[in-house]
């Protein structure tokens, strides 16, 4: 095989495995979550699935000018084990917030379960401005099944730095 055509067939390959490997990943990652959950009681479900929650949360931990409180909300389902949805944040007006909480609403999708009763994991990945970042969501219900409270920590590419912080909220329907 002549240099041309050793370059055309490792470029086709090189663009099957760019198309084909984040599909690969996303059923990997799926079915390495499915695997980790514990067991969903019949009340967690009822609690979770189709439900809203609204709150504050506070941007702790990253570079210097990476810190603010900014309100929070996220939609979730439930699907067998599965919980999913969206977590969006958008700046406090009047508080003054980090300058990177400035955008005037980031979603991000949102995938996990329980790990064991009471205590949710929520793994993200999405692209902020343009930047890639991902990390996990840790959140404990409370006894009354009214309340979210947990940390958060995430590798944000913008921020060129691991980010954290802490989330609470509140049972809206």
């Amino acid at each position: 095989m002549t240099n041309e055509r050793w370059l055309i067939v490792a470029t086709a390959v090189g663009a099957l495995g760019t198309i084909i490997a984040p599909i690969i990943s996303w059923y990997l990652s799926k079915e390495k979550i499915q695997k980790s959950l514990g067991g969903m009681s019949s009340t967690a479900k009822a609690i979770l699935n189709k439900s809203t929650w609204t709150g504050r949360g506070i941007l702790e931990i990253g570079p210097k000018d990476y810190h603010g409180e900014y309100e929070a909300n996220m939609l979730l389902n439930v699907n067998g084990k599965m919980v999913s949805g969206f977590y969006s944040y958008k700046p406090i007006e009047g508080i003054t917030a980090s300058p990177h909480l400035i955008t005037p609403q980031t979603t991000i999708p949102v995938r996990g379960g329980f790990v064991e009763e009471g205590l949710l994991r929520l793994n993200f990945q999405s692209e902020v401005g343009g930047d890639p970042h991902f990390g996990i969501f840790l959140f404990h219900l409370d006894e009354v099944n009214k309340e979210l409270d947990g940390k958060w920590l995430g590798l944000g590419l913008h921020a060129k730095n691991l980010i954290a912080g802490s989330a609470k909220l509140h049972k809206v329907i």
